[in-house]
């Protein structure tokens, strides 16, 4: 389960890497990675745990940290 959660740090880590080799990425590259993340709460936890499990906050956490670095590097860029 921690495996799958380390997900969203792997998008960064290809992020990176992309941003390295001066390939400019997408912000719509970004938001599906994104959004490809989100349904991994379903899979993960199972339905009858209900409120907010540390999965969630993780998830959530990362999610938000990688938006929050995007949208600085965005701003900085411009």
């Amino acid at each position: 389960m921690y495996a799958i959660l380390a997900t969203p740090v792997l998008l960064v880590f290809a992020l990176a890497l992309r941003r390295l080799r001066n390939k400019n990425t997408s912000p719509l590259e970004l938001a599906a990675a994104l959004l490809a993340v989100i349904p991994l709460r379903q899979v993960l936890v199972p339905s009858d745990i209900s409120g907010f499990t540390l999965l969630d906050k993780l998830l959530g956490i990362e999610v938000a940290f990688i938006t929050a670095v995007r949208l600085f590097a965005y701003a900085r860029d411009s």
